[in-house]
C-alpha cells in the first residue's frame, strides 16, 4: 500500500538456479555459487546500498550448483538437500541414485519420498530408457556430423593446397612464357645482328673482289705499259745500231 492507502502491484524478482554438470574452470571445490548483481554509480564507482523495485525486477540474482563439487559436501542443510544430485551415489543403472531419507533433515524427507516413488514407477523408467536411446542417437548424429565436418575440412585443405599449387604452376608457366618471349626477342636481335654482320661481310668480300679485280687490271695495264716500254727501248736500240752502221 501507498501512503494514500492505494494498492500497487509489483513484479516479483527473478531468481535463477543453474545446475552445472561440469566443474568450474577457475573456481575449485565450491559446490554452490551465489551471483548477486551490484548497483553502482557509474560516475563515482560507488556501490549504491538502496534498492529500487524496478532494478530488482529486471536484473535477477542467480545460484549456480556445480554438481561435481557436491561430492561429500554436507556442511549445511542446503548442501545436504542438494546431495541428491551427487553422481557418486548412482547405482549401476545410471538413472537411479542410492539415497536414504534418513540421511536428510525431517523437513526434506517428503521430497525424498516423492523422488523415490517416482523412480520406482515403470512408466518413468521406460521413458528414461527412451530418452537414453534418443540421446544416444543424437550423439551418434553429432559425432557423425563432426566426423563429416572434419573430413570436409581436410578435403577443403587438400583442395586449397591443390588450388595454391595450381596457382603457383600457372604463375610459373606465365613467368616461363614471359622468359621464353624475352629469349625469343634476344635471339631475334642476335639473328638480326648476325644477318647485318653477314651482309657487311658479303659487302666486304664484294669490295675485296672488286679491289682484286681492279688490282689485276692495274697489273695488266702495267704489264702492257712495260711491254710497250720494252718495245720502244728495243726500237731505239735498233735505230741506234742502224745509225752506227750508216756512219
Amino acid at each position: 500500500k501507498t501512503k494514500k492507502g492505494l494498492l500497487i502491484k509489483k513484479g516479483m524478482p527473478i531468481i535463477s538456479i543453474y545446475f552445472l554438470g561440469e566443474k568450474f574452470e577457475n573456481i575449485a571445490n565450491v559446490p554452490i555459487v551465489k551471483v548477486n548483481n551490484q548497483v553502482v554509480d557509474l560516475f563515482s564507482g560507488e556501490e549504491l546500498a538502496l534498492k529500487e523495485d524496478f532494478i530488482e525486477a529486471l536484473t535477477h540474482k542467480c545460484f549456480i550448483v556445480c554438481i561435481p563439487n557436491l561430492k561429500k559436501r554436507r556442511r549445511t542443510e542446503l548442501e545436504m538437500l542438494l546431495s541428491i544430485f551427487d553422481q557418486s551415489n548412482r547405482s549401476e543403472h545410471h538413472h537411479i541414485l542410492n539415497i536414504s531419507e534418513d540421511d536428510f533433515p525431517e523437513k526434506y524427507r517428503q521430497i525424498i519420498r516423492r523422488l523415490q516413488k517416482a523412480q520406482s514407477e515403470q512408466t518413468l523408467r521406460n521413458q528414461m530408457t527412451l530418452e537414453d536411446d534418443l540421446i544416444s542417437q543424437i550423439e551418434n548424429v553429432w559425432r557423425e556430423s563432426a566426423e563429416d565436418k572434419e573430413k570436409i575440412a581436410k578435403q577443403e585443405k587438400v583442395i586449397e593446397a591443390k588450388e595454391k599449387a595450381l596457382s603457383e604452376s600457372k604463375k610459373a608457366i606465365k613467368e616461363g612464357k614471359k622468359a621464353i618471349k624475352e629469349i625469343g626477342k634476344t635471339i631475334a636481335k642476335k639473328e638480326k645482328t648476325i644477318e647485318e654482320k653477314e651482309k657487311a661481310l658479303s659487302e666486304s668480300k664484294q669490295t675485296i673482289e672488286e679491289k682484286e679485280k681492279a688490282l689485276l687490271e692495274t697489273q695488266k695495264s702495267l704489264a702492257e705499259k712495260e711491254k710497250a716500254l720494252q718495245d720502244q727501248q728495243d726500237l731505239i736500240k735498233k735505230l741506234q745500231e742502224k745509225l752506227k752502221n750508216n756512219e
